[in-house]
């Protein structure tokens, strides 16, 4: 057992911070965590931690994989010195949060199967994974079942094919990156020797890996800390907190470290069910259960209604479906009415329309241009109702 004090670490805000899928939570405080073909048990009390690692693993391995040698402390006071008052809210949330070093190829194949998914899906498929295609890991406790991640050559075609995997439409781009892997096997190495704007080239060559993906591997997997992925939630809060762009010179080298998803404060899900629409309490329901959460008190769903002009929002803080098919099956899963919600118009279906077609398709120039400004005050408005202002939103809004 190897005992030391870690300032700026905590391990439950990296955990659930999204950059890593195969740690474990075991007990208060507690996390296994697997990387590099190893597996690490780690326990923290405040700044103390307890880790079951002799010295010369802790500086071979996993002093490395914590980030040990980033002046976060510096970061801190980086952050302290500036004016920003929304970094400063969010750093004093998620303080804890490091930028692991972790494998290169893992964090390849991960994100490409983070695309539109969610956390407990992705860990799931990356868990059937490791356990179809990788090596148990020696040291595994009874019943703990620790595996490898499966490198390139290890994972036979069918895997691709196996619709229980959870990979969906991401198959092909998984399948072809593992035969791009066994057929250019220094295509690692040479990733690791580019500098950001080269690795992002290369990695931007690979189907199935976008922009956003391309800079989350670039961050987790080769630590440019100057990545910074930008999705649709992301993008969001520049747009609301910084409509004259984020400071990128100031915290130049360390952007990627401080991006943090919250909100005056409050740390915030923006779910986006996969379902179908008629379907989406299966993905709400989820997500409740997942971070036992009760909808009554910590959820609002926004959704469209056809019977508000465009440009109009409503806010209920309970209620029946309405003869919306999502609403009736988010309030069949979770057992529940009372949620809070807000309606966003987009108007009556025209005369003969199939309704279908009429929320599917695209608004007029005059339409669109009041929907987003509708969207912008929906924004608000569940600022408000998420500190607990629901009438004041009602008052303002409704």
């Amino acid at each position: 057992m190897y005992k030391m004090k870690i300032d700026n670490l905590d391990l439950k805000q990296i955990a659930d911070s999204g950059q890593c899928f195969r740690w474990k939570n075991t007990g208060e405080n507690e996390y296994t965590v697997v990387a590099f073909d190893r597996a690490l048990r780690i326990k923290q009390d405040g700044n103390e931690f307890e880790l079951d690692c002799d010295e010369a693993d802790w500086n071979n391995i996993w002093k490395s994989y914590l980030d040990m040698d980033t002046d976060y402390a510096g970061i801190a006071k980086l952050i302290a010195d500036g004016d920003d008052a929304h970094l400063k809210e969010a750093y004093a949330y998620g303080s804890g949060v490091r930028i692991l070093r972790q494998d290169l190829w893992e964090m390849i194949v991960t994100f490409m199967i983070s695309q539109n998914n969610n956390i407990k899906r992705i860990t799931n498929s990356v868990d059937l994974l490791c356990r179809r295609c990788g090596h148990k890991i020696d040291g595994s406790a009874e019943g703990e079942e620790l595996y490898t991640f499966p490198k390139p050559l290890e994972v036979p075609d069918e895997v691709f094919d196996d619709r229980s995997m959870g990979f969906g439409y991401r198959a092909p781009y998984l399948k072809e990156i593992y035969e791009y892997g066994a057929n250019n096997p220094d295509w690692l190495d040479n990733l690791r020797k580019m500098s950001y704007d080269e690795a992002m080239e290369s990695l931007l060559t690979r189907k199935g890996i976008g922009k956003k993906v391309a800079n989350c591997i670039c961050l987790f997997g080769l630590h440019h800390v100057d990545a910074f992925p930008i999705d649709t939630h992301v993008k969001q809060l520049l747009d609301k907190y910084y409509s004259d762009g984020f400071d990128f010179e100031r915290y130049k080298g360390v952007a990627g470290i401080i991006q943090r998803g919250v909100i005056e404060g409050m740390k915030v899900l923006l779910v986006k069910p996969q379902t179908y629409m008629n379907l989406s309490g299966e993905s709400v329901a989820e997500v409740m259960n997942f971070y036992k959460l009760d909808p009554d008190e910590e959820m609002i769903v926004i959704f469209d209604d056809i019977s508000l002009e465009p440009g109009r929002i409503r806010i209920r803080k309970k209620g029946s479906a309405g003869g919306h098919n999502g609403i009736k099956n988010i309030i069949a899963m979770t057992g529940t009415q009372s949620f809070s919600r807000i309606k966003v118009g987009v108007g009556e279906k025209p005369q003969g329309w199939d309704l279908a077609d009429h929320v599917l398709g695209r608004f007029s120039s005059e339409d669109r241009a009041k929907v987003e400004e509708a969207i912008g005050h929906a924004m608000d408005a569940a600022v408000l109702m998420m500190q607990g202002e629901t009438d004041k939103a009602m008052n303002i809004y409704n």
